[in-house]
């Protein structure tokens, strides 16, 4: 299998974030099982969105409250101004008889003081509030963002967990020292073609790795073939959409050869020896 070819199409990185089919991650699981250069860039691409889950941090902006404070304790008031008017209330004898009349000024200008400095402190409560209901909104969506985002990463971990699952049984039948890769070469039909079989006796289990089989016709499908004892024996249509058959049993005696030949879709009784394209004996 070309490692580079694989790798370019952009499968790993849709594996790691979980944007796969099930045959398409089992795939991925098996290949990096078996090709380091696989392995190597399945770490890379799971070490990329760890990196990626730490970025992620969001420092609030500063509020207003302190400059208000400020602003407030900068009111200055005039003493002068601050201070009562005494006026007497004692009638004068040259105008006991006449009515007084007082002069009411202004108590101070500290109020028109005061109403400039709250006018504006009225406008930066609003600037204050506003900026904190955009920052609560803000807030909001990155919380939605950031539980999207973790929900993801948890279904690429929980994806990642089957992973391991997964390898650990191909590779438990792989590396099994009772287990025997069987190469399955090409034909006349197409010498080009290629599939390996790894089969435990012992185990009683098989796997299939058909990486190297031209791509079907819409009407057709890949159907594998056991043959004991001189006869073939159905070990099952292959899924257009994976390379990979996962172990499956296998309880036979005697196994010669395995096959694979192209039939219609759901596969047929018997193989159609015209349509064979590869082949492997024992």
């Amino acid at each position: 299998m070309d490692c580079k070819e694989y790798i370019a199409s952009g499968i790993i990185e849709r594996y790691v974030i979980g944007a796969v089919s099930d045959q398409e991650r089992r795939e991925v699981e098996c290949m990096s099982s078996i090709y380091p250069e696989l392995k190597d860039e399945l770490h890379a691409a799971q070490s990329t969105i760890e990196s990626y889950m730490e970025s992620i941090a969001v420092e609030p902006p500063a509020g207003l409250k302190q400059s208000i404070l400020e602003s407030i304790k900068n009111i200055e008031q005039d003493p002068s101004e601050t201070k009562g008017k005494i006026v007497s209330m004692k009638p004068d004898k040259a105008e006991s008889d006449q009515p007084k009349i007082v002069e009411m000024k202004p108590k101070s200008r500290l109020n028109w003081a005061v109403a400039a400095a709250v006018v504006p402190l009225i406008g930066l409560g609003i600037m204050y509030f506003g900026e904190r209901n955009s920052r609560i909104e803000a807030n909001n969506q990155l919380a939605k963002v950031e539980a999207e985002t973790a929900k993801q990463f948890e279904d690429s971990l929980t994806g990642l967990r089957e992973t391991l699952a997964q390898n650990e049984a191909y590779q438990e039948l792989i590396l099994d020292e009772s287990t025997q890769e069987v190469l399955l070469a090409g034909t006349d039909l197409s010498p080009e073609s290629q599939a390996r079989v790894f089969w435990s006796d012992a185990k009683k289990q098989f796997m299939l790795v058909s990486d190297r089989l031209p791509a079907p016709v819409s009407s057709k499908q890949y159907q594998l073939w056991a043959i004991a004892d001189g006869v073939p024996v159905d070990l099952g249509v292959l899924d257009k959409q994976s390379t990979i058959v996962s172990p499956k049993e296998i309880d036979l005696e005697n196994i010669q050869a395995f096959a694979i030949t192209l039939e219609k879709n759901g596969g047929s009784v018997k193989p159609t020896l015209d349509q064979m394209y590869v082949v492997g004996t024992i």
